[in-house]
């Protein structure tokens, strides 16, 4: 598919500029080699800016393009939270059910609900890798039996506090698939990927053979990132996709194509009322913004692969940031949101300053 910048359906002549804009300033960092990666804008309904910079996979030369996956790092735990939530919506669970009601002699008294909105208390079994079976890849399964038999201690007791943590939306995916009676990777393919028309997104397993269009991670300096024990676990990261089936899953929740409006506005709503306006839903970061907006976003960082996926649904704006080349710069999204959410010109004044700054 067409895969280069542009600014479409647009008569506001500031929006031109500002996307004009844009692309100087993610030309300039792709230039000075702190940019590898796609990006797509769509703003009230609209593609306004999409772009692909640097390569798919460095030894061969294959450069990206915008069917080139990547691998969503924590972006991947709304893909979890919403297979909980459709068994929610058939019955098949309440939030309120404990992990202990579907997997007995798990030790915790902990809800789903605890686990959607990072309430369990539980330790990250990525610390405890010591407790572990020594395998080349663990399963979810190994994460609920490490759990059950080896008993890490709690850091809090739960639902007294939100920390964030990978084993819950590990433990999600293991009760999507005891739930279900499916792979996890089954269920979201049928369930999710294949109804939203996502043909470039699947969840990961690294004994697979390559995929058409995956892309490889690398580290600042162009060193390959391969896979480690903890990949083969799903439900925290894991999915692989493309930023074009971003902007199909992020219109899903608008047109709740795959969820009804109530669980829609209940999975938006914070948890543990955090500070400075930034909370956690069920499955999504929240932030109170100005004049009552919210912003619903999820980034991610896993093996080198940073994510932004921010979603601005009170202006119909979503930005979506794939690299696979290690750079935590890409989090600054405050140029591209102040020059399209306000027009006050800010490129105008400050480009120079944003495309020269250390």
């Amino acid at each position: 598919s067409d895969n280069n910048f542009l600014v479409k359906d647009s008569a506001d002549a500031s929006i031109q500029k500002s996307v004009s804009n844009i692309d100087k300033y993610y030309s300039s960092l792709f230039q000075s080699g702190k940019f590898n990666g796609n990006i797509l804008i769509s703003y009230k309904g609209n593609t306004i800016y999409k772009k692909s910079f640097g390569y798919a996979v460095k030894d061969s030369r294959e450069m990206l393009n915008a069917e080139s996956s990547f691998q969503l790092a924590s972006t991947s735990k709304p893909f979890t939270a919403a297979a909980i939530l459709q068994l929610y919506e058939q019955g098949k669970l309440s939030l309120e059910d404990l992990v202990s009601d579907y997997y007995p002699g798990f030790p915790y008294k902990v809800t789903i609900r605890n686990l959607l909105s990072h309430r369990s208390g539980l330790p990250d079994y990525m610390d405890c890798a010591g407790l572990f079976p020594k395998k080349t890849y663990l399963s979810n399964q190994d994460v609920m039996d490490m759990f059950i038999q080896r008993r890490p201690r709690a850091l809090t007791s739960p639902n007294a506090v939100f920390k964030y943590n990978n084993s819950n939306f590990a433990i999600l995916a293991a009760l999507v698939e005891k739930i279900s009676g499916e792979d996890f990777d089954q269920y979201c393919e049928e369930n999710i990927f294949e109804p939203l028309g996502m043909k470039n997104t699947w969840v990961w397993h690294p004994e697979q053979s390559r995929k058409k269009g995956q892309t490889n991670g690398y580290n600042a300096s162009w060193t390959l990132r391969r896979p480690d024990m903890f990949d083969g676990v799903h439900g925290d990261k894991g999915v692989y996709s493309t930023a074009e089936d971003l902007l199909k899953w992020d219109q899903s929740w608008n047109n709740h194509q795959l969820l009804k409006a109530t669980t829609v506005k209940a999975a938006y709503e914070g948890q543990s009322k955090g500070s400075s306006g930034k909370d956690y839903g069920l499955g999504w970061r929240t932030k109170e913004l100005d004049n009552n907006k919210k912003m619903i976003y999820h980034n991610g960082w896993w093996h080198d692969y940073n994510i932004v996926f921010k979603r601005f649904i009170d202006d119909s704006l979503t930005i979506i940031i794939l690299s696979n080349k290690f750079n935590q710069a890409i989090y600054k999204t405050e140029y591209v949101e102040t020059a399209l959410l306000e027009k006050n010109n800010f490129f105008d004044t400050n480009l120079n300053k944003v495309l020269y700054a250390k």
